[in-house]
């Protein structure tokens, strides 16, 4: 599909288990995961898609789509936008899985490499705040080192974090 690590892919949806799906297969893929909450304005999707850099969208519904189509159009860096419904003028997310398992002979060692080469300093997910404040914030997500409890994540986070400021990031817990 011409991705590759370090690409940004976001997925605009409503809560649903191809979420899901597409989340693990982007961490694995070593792809960053910009995920945005279904219901903002579309200034905020337009100041997220363009701000984030994302390469491909992955929507949930027709609804979704007709709110971002304009942004995606006008986008120069957008090249793919992808639906877990069927919506005219998306591609569907099956041909993700099509294609991965057309090609899973071709790829896998390279996945396996990629997988290895993720270091535990490199981000999984940009998250965007609500921009209650202002514009939304981005703030990412790093994998948890092997064997991290919670407090020692919040503690390796925060030394990897590129500022002096009294800002310290959120740790959700993986139920």
């Amino acid at each position: 599909m011409g991705y590759k690590k370090g690409d940004k892919i976001a997925t605009i949806a409503n809560n649903r288990p191809e979420w899901n799906f597409v989340d693990m297969g982007m961490a694995q893929a070593g792809i960053v995961h910009v995920p945005i909450y279904p219901t903002i304005s579309q200034e905020d999707y337009r100041y997220i898609l363009n701000h984030s850099e994302v390469k491909g969208v992955i929507i949930s519904n027709k609804n979704i789509y007709n709110k971002v189509r304009p942004i995606i159009r006008k986008s120069r860096k957008i090249r793919d936008i992808f639906s877990f419904d069927e919506v005219e003028g998306t591609r569907s997310w099956v041909e993700i899985i099509e294609a991965g398992r057309n090609h899973e002979g071709t790829y896998r060692q390279q996945v396996r490499e990629i997988r290895s080469s993720i270091d535990p300093d490199e981000m999984v997910t940009l998250i965007y705040t609500s921009g209650t404040t202002g514009d939304p914030k981005g703030g990412y997500a790093v994998p948890p080192e092997s064997g991290e409890q919670p407090g020692e994540h919040f503690q390796s986070a925060q030394a990897r974090l590129p500022t002096q400021s009294p800002q310290f990031p959120s740790s959700l817990p993986c139920l």
